[in-house]
């Protein structure tokens, strides 16, 4: 009697030394936040913990959101100063 096993596409791969879509050996990377080292499971991966992607792109909102601010503000001088 056979049997069949269902394996992830990626796992049937690494068993076969295969690479698949996204997969790396052993790539190291530099975290975007803290700058420390790390062994990436992906080829996209840019932080080396979830709370580093969280911390990074919360900044990247408010710094987006303060400039949105400062462009809003610098409007309302422009349309008041073309009123004049």
């Amino acid at each position: 009697m056979n049997q069949y096993y269902i394996i992830p596409y990626e796992m049937h791969n690494i068993e076969q030394g295969k690479q698949g879509k996204g997969m790396t050996s052993t790539l190291t990377k530099k975290c975007r936040l803290c700058g420390s080292e790390f062994s990436t499971t992906r080829d996209w991966q840019k932080f080396c913990c979830p709370e580093h992607q969280k911390e990074y792109w919360k900044k990247i909102q408010q710094d987006r959101y303060a400039l949105n601010r400062k462009i809003e503000e610098l409007e309302k001088k422009i349309e008041r100063l073309s009123i004049q």
